[in-house]
Protein backbone atom coordinates (compact mmCIF):
# COMPACT_ATOMS: atom_id res chain seq x y z
CA UNK A 1 0.00 0.00 0.00
CA UNK A 2 2.41 2.37 1.27
CA UNK A 3 4.20 1.42 -2.22
CA UNK A 4 1.54 2.72 -4.39
CA UNK A 5 1.20 5.50 -2.25
CA UNK A 6 4.92 6.55 -2.67
CA UNK A 7 4.55 5.60 -6.60
CA UNK A 8 1.49 8.02 -6.90
CA UNK A 9 3.20 10.88 -4.92
CA UNK A 10 6.37 11.15 -7.52
CA UNK A 11 4.19 11.45 -10.03
CA UNK A 12 2.57 14.32 -8.75
CA UNK A 13 4.88 17.94 -9.76
CA UNK A 14 6.19 19.79 -6.77
CA UNK A 15 3.29 22.02 -6.55
CA UNK A 16 0.66 19.70 -6.57
CA UNK A 17 2.39 18.13 -3.39
CA UNK A 18 2.13 21.37 -1.76
CA UNK A 19 -1.30 22.08 -2.48
CA UNK A 20 -1.94 18.66 -1.52
CA UNK A 21 -0.43 19.05 1.88
CA UNK A 22 -1.91 22.15 2.29
CA UNK A 23 -5.27 20.07 1.52
CA UNK A 24 -4.50 17.60 4.12
CA UNK A 25 -3.13 20.47 7.04
CA UNK A 26 -6.53 21.87 6.68
CA UNK A 27 -8.33 18.28 6.47
CA UNK A 28 -6.91 18.26 10.20
CA UNK A 29 -7.46 21.21 11.26
CA UNK A 30 -11.02 21.25 10.21
CA UNK A 31 -11.30 17.81 11.77
CA UNK A 32 -9.56 18.74 15.26
CA UNK A 33 -11.76 22.30 14.95
CA UNK A 34 -14.86 19.74 15.01
CA UNK A 35 -13.47 17.51 17.20
CA UNK A 36 -12.63 19.50 20.20
CA UNK A 37 -16.54 21.55 18.94
CA UNK A 38 -18.05 17.73 19.71
CA UNK A 39 -15.94 17.17 23.10
CA UNK A 40 -16.73 20.90 24.08
CA UNK A 41 -20.56 20.83 23.81
CA UNK A 42 -20.49 17.06 25.24
CA UNK A 43 -19.06 18.72 28.40
CA UNK A 44 -21.05 22.05 28.57
CA UNK A 45 -24.28 19.46 28.24
CA UNK A 46 -22.86 17.60 31.12
CA UNK A 47 -22.50 20.35 33.44
CA UNK A 48 -25.69 21.18 32.66
CA UNK A 49 -27.30 18.13 33.65
CA UNK A 50 -25.71 18.08 36.35
CA UNK A 51 -26.46 21.14 37.90
CA UNK A 52 -30.20 19.95 37.04
CA UNK A 53 -29.32 16.87 38.86
CA UNK A 54 -27.45 18.94 41.92
CA UNK A 55 -30.76 21.17 42.12
CA UNK A 56 -33.05 17.81 42.06
CA UNK A 57 -31.28 16.33 44.54
CA UNK A 58 -31.66 19.57 46.94
CA UNK A 59 -35.58 19.45 46.37
CA UNK A 60 -35.86 15.89 47.17
CA UNK A 61 -33.30 15.77 50.15
CA UNK A 62 -35.56 18.88 51.71
CA UNK A 63 -38.69 17.26 51.22
CA UNK A 64 -37.38 13.92 52.89
CA UNK A 65 -36.00 15.89 55.79
CA UNK A 66 -39.36 18.26 56.39
CA UNK A 67 -40.98 14.44 56.33
CA UNK A 68 -38.79 13.11 58.77
CA UNK A 69 -39.34 15.78 61.15
CA UNK A 70 -43.37 15.68 60.32
CA UNK A 71 -42.44 12.10 61.40
CA UNK A 72 -41.04 12.70 64.59
CA UNK A 73 -43.66 15.44 66.05
CA UNK A 74 -46.00 13.25 67.01
CA UNK A 75 -49.08 15.04 68.09
CA UNK A 76 -49.95 14.51 72.10
CA UNK A 77 -53.10 11.96 72.74
CA UNK A 78 -56.19 12.93 71.50
CA UNK A 79 -58.77 13.40 75.21
CA UNK A 80 -61.13 11.54 74.01
CA UNK A 81 -62.65 9.61 71.19
CA UNK A 82 -61.76 10.84 67.56
CA UNK A 83 -65.82 11.41 67.13
CA UNK A 84 -65.84 13.60 70.36
CA UNK A 85 -62.89 15.95 69.98
CA UNK A 86 -64.31 16.44 66.41
CA UNK A 87 -67.40 17.26 67.00
CA UNK A 88 -66.15 19.57 70.34
CA UNK A 89 -64.57 21.55 67.88
CA UNK A 90 -66.77 22.05 65.31
CA UNK A 91 -69.57 23.26 68.45
CA UNK A 92 -66.42 25.83 69.32
CA UNK A 93 -66.51 27.21 65.92
CA UNK A 94 -69.87 26.75 64.89
CA UNK A 95 -70.57 24.18 62.54
CA UNK A 96 -73.26 22.24 62.85
CA UNK A 97 -72.54 18.42 61.78
CA UNK A 98 -75.36 16.97 59.81
CA UNK A 99 -73.42 13.73 60.15
CA UNK A 100 -70.39 12.32 62.37
CA UNK A 101 -69.84 8.37 62.45
CA UNK A 102 -66.58 7.14 63.79
CA UNK A 103 -64.82 4.73 61.94
CA UNK A 104 -62.87 2.58 64.28
CA UNK A 105 -60.77 4.15 66.84
CA UNK A 106 -59.02 6.55 64.68
CA UNK A 107 -61.27 8.05 62.11
CA UNK A 108 -64.50 9.90 61.42
CA UNK A 109 -66.74 10.51 58.76
CA UNK A 110 -68.25 13.89 59.15
CA UNK A 111 -70.82 16.23 57.05
CA UNK A 112 -71.27 19.61 57.73
CA UNK A 113 -74.33 21.33 55.27
CA UNK A 114 -73.23 25.20 55.31
CA UNK A 115 -69.74 26.39 56.19
CA UNK A 116 -68.08 29.47 54.97
CA UNK A 117 -64.43 28.27 53.22
CA UNK A 118 -62.41 30.31 55.36
CA UNK A 119 -63.75 29.27 58.34
CA UNK A 120 -63.82 25.84 57.52
CA UNK A 121 -60.18 25.13 56.24
CA UNK A 122 -58.77 27.47 59.36
CA UNK A 123 -61.04 25.27 61.26
CA UNK A 124 -59.14 21.85 59.12
CA UNK A 125 -56.04 23.67 59.82
CA UNK A 126 -56.41 23.85 63.68
CA UNK A 127 -57.46 19.83 63.62
CA UNK A 128 -54.53 19.18 61.76
CA UNK A 129 -52.27 20.59 64.44
CA UNK A 130 -54.01 18.74 66.80
CA UNK A 131 -53.10 15.75 64.87
CA UNK A 132 -56.22 15.19 63.24
CA UNK A 133 -55.80 15.26 59.41
CA UNK A 134 -58.10 14.54 56.33
CA UNK A 135 -58.00 11.24 54.53
CA UNK A 136 -60.76 12.17 51.85
CA UNK A 137 -62.31 15.63 51.75
CA UNK A 138 -65.33 16.33 49.34
CA UNK A 139 -66.27 20.13 49.11
CA UNK A 140 -69.24 21.00 47.15
CA UNK A 141 -70.40 25.06 46.58
CA UNK A 142 -73.33 25.90 47.57
CA UNK A 143 -75.96 28.55 46.00
CA UNK A 144 -75.23 31.10 49.00
CA UNK A 145 -71.47 31.34 48.74
CA UNK A 146 -70.96 28.62 51.38
CA UNK A 147 -69.18 25.14 51.37
CA UNK A 148 -71.32 21.56 51.84
CA UNK A 149 -68.56 19.16 53.22
CA UNK A 150 -68.24 15.67 53.14
CA UNK A 151 -64.69 14.33 54.98
CA UNK A 152 -62.82 11.09 56.78
CA UNK A 153 -60.64 12.66 59.43
CA UNK A 154 -58.20 10.16 60.54
CA UNK A 155 -56.05 10.96 63.68
CA UNK A 156 -52.23 10.86 63.23
CA UNK A 157 -50.41 8.95 65.10
CA UNK A 158 -52.78 6.83 67.18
Amino acid sequence: MTEKFKAWWTLRTTREQRMLLVMFALMGVVLAWMLILWVGNGVSSAREHHGLAVVDHARVAAKVEALRDYQKRAPPPLPAQIDTVVGQAAAEIGFVLTRGEPEGRDRVTIAIGSARPNAFFGWLTDLERRGIVPEKLVARANSDRTLSIEATLRGRGQ
